[in-house]
């Protein structure tokens, strides 16, 4: 079996076991928390830490931080042999390659529309503007979607996206509202 590929072992570990990594510079605020709280109360606690022996957390320090405001003793680790600069580098590209992700808007759309019809809410857990608005119902006056973009040749509608990084929420607030008052659309994302 490759080393990379190896099975890995889930055990519980205190809270107080473990500890942020001194150069983690992934941010997690106060909103991202909460959420995370919420979504740990609501499902339970079903995504392990990565940490190495000496309870360094090189993946997961927002959900052990969310853990603790959740009043849980412990919590699942995957304990991962790493020298210092491995995992150094595993925190970083943990957390950037989540960035490079992004939400298909029609099947989250989809998605609310059946939750809809359930007893499920997703702003159970989420408080922030993440969820996107149900569609229209059928015949219900509204803004009618643009026609999509099709490239030369046909094939599929492009849609082209920005990330912006933005040092306080209060900062992406007021970019977001600025660029809906140019006629962009904007969505607000936390990670």
């Amino acid at each position: 079996m490759n080393e990379k590929t190896k099975k890995v072992a889930v055990e519980y570990r205190a809270l107080d076991d473990l500890h942020a990594h001194p150069n983690n510079a992934r941010i997690h605020p106060e909103a991202s928390l909460t959420a995370v709280k919420n979504s740990i109360e609501t499902f339970g606690f079903v995504n392990p830490i990565i940490a190495l022996a000496d309870g360094t957390i090189v993946a997961g320090e927002g959900r052990w931080r969310a853990a603790r405001a959740a009043g849980l003793a412990q919590v699942p680790v995957v304990v991962v042999d790493m020298t210092e600069a491995e995992a150094l580098s595993y925190l970083v590209v943990d957390n950037a390659t989540t960035e490079l992700s992004f939400w298909d808007d029609a099947m989250m759309s989809d998605i609310a529309t059946e939750l809809a019809n359930t007893d499920w809410d997703l702003r159970k857990i989420w408080d922030f503007d993440f969820v996107p608005e149900l569609p229209n119902e059928p015949g219900e006056p509204g803004d009618e979607p643009p026609p999509p973009v099709v490239p030369p040749g046909g094939g599929a509608s492009i849609e082209y996206r920005v990330i912006t990084l933005c040092t306080s929420e209060t900062d992406q607030r007021e970019l977001c509202e600025r660029l809906e008052d140019e006629g962009y659309k904007c969505k607000l994302l936390m990670s």
